[in-house]
């Protein structure tokens, strides 16, 4: 699925217009101890994706809604942009919350890279960092049955991950942990060899 060049620019577009009004993302990236919206505590945000902490059980049915991802592989510091779309184009939900993490631990805290803030969702800032690692929709966000957001891949992690949404019409009725396709980051020189400890080129 690409992108054009025109649908680029809108996103831009839109993504300087929430830097304006949200200013500096680590001055208001909440933090998991506030709520937001029905996902009450830190384990709901960040670790169970569950609202209110997966007191009603999930739907069992298909989601009707998909991840895309405009690309299969990214660079590290790399921007990839994420579509929440209606795999109908007709149907709408409420609230969702997204985070990427590595394919072999697609549960708990192991957070990869960090969401851009934007008009109509609220950063959230999981593990104590001070950047956005996870990102919840907003009270202001329209019915809508798409959303895209823009994810910034980790400067020092090369491998394969994924994006984790739950989708939500309510709290009681919500889509828990819906995975994407596999997206790898690649090193920028695919022929250079890669310390295995990044931080440290010695080791």
């Amino acid at each position: 699925m690409k992108l054009n060049l025109n649908y680029i620019l809108i996103i831009n577009f839109f993504i300087s217009i929430s830097k304006q009004v949200l200013g500096n993302p680590m001055g208001l990236c909440k933090f998991p101890n506030i709520p937001v919206h029905s996902f009450e505590d830190e384990d709901s945000v960040c670790v169970n994706m569950a609202p209110r902490n997966g007191r009603y059980p999930p739907e069992n049915s298909p989601c009707p809604w998909k991840i895309f991802t405009f690309d299969r592989t990214i660079r590290p510091s790399h921007i990839q942009p994420v579509t929440l779309g209606s795999t109908d184009g007709a149907k709408i939900f409420d609230r969702y919350i997204i985070k990427a993490l590595p394919l072999n631990k697609t549960y708990g805290r192991e957070f990869l890279g960090h969401f851009e803030p934007q008009w109509d969702a609220e950063p959230v800032c999981c593990n104590g960092v001070t950047f956005p690692n996870m990102l919840v929709s907003s009270k202001v966000r329209p019915a809508n049955p798409n959303e895209t957001v823009l994810w910034t891949a980790p400067r020092d992690y090369l491998g394969d991950f994924v994006f984790i949404v739950t989708f939500a019409i309510s709290s009681r009725k919500y889509w828990f942990s819906e995975r994407s396709d596999v997206v790898t980051v690649v090193p920028d020189c695919p022929t250079c060899i890669h310390p295995s400890h990044p931080d440290n080129p010695l080791v």
